[in-house]
């Protein structure tokens, strides 16, 4: 792709999106927890604190996020995880920065009995499987957030 010019690229609708905006050869982690970077990405929010993270502390950040912001502008808003979403109160707290679905654990066991289970949840490539099943389901535009992808998706 874009990082490698002039070798085959394996991305191609990611490399045409490069070309409208600004990218980064170079980041670096913003928390030492998955929830913690999820707030920050989605909300521009350090949370440094060495306790329970915004998502138990407080149930309502002081800012707009950006799943709010694109639900504002007609954007259906989606939370793929293949955990419990009951994890660090993400059930609760993820509606409030603007997510109107969040597939869980829960919902893949009962839509996807099939589904393998590994460590803490779904196993990534069962979760990347229905995450993308539902996607193509979905009326455009949309947002969807997986944790096991390196950065959030508009399409």
């Amino acid at each position: 792709g874009y990082l490698n010019e002039g070798e085959l690229s394996v991305t191609p609708h990611l490399d045409a999106i490069s070309n409208q905006g600004l990218k980064f050869d170079n980041f670096y982690a913003n928390a030492n927890q998955t929830i913690r970077g999820e707030v920050a990405i989605l909300c521009s929010v350090l949370d440094l604190s060495r306790g329970n993270p915004i998502s138990k502390r407080r149930m309502k950040l002081d800012t707009r996020c950006l799943p709010e912001i694109l639900k504002d502008n007609g954007y259906s808003t989606h939370w793929y995880h293949g955990n419990e979403k009951d994890f660090f109160a993400r059930g609760d707290f993820l509606p409030t920065l603007g997510f109107d679905r969040i597939i869980d654990q829960d919902y893949v066991n009962e839509h996807y009995p099939n589904a393998e289970e590994k460590g803490w949840g779904i196993s990534d490539m069962d979760m990347i499987d229905i995450a993308f099943e539902d996607i193509l389901e979905q009326k455009q535009p949309f947002f969807f957030r997986d944790r096991h992808a390196n950065e959030p998706l508009s399409l």
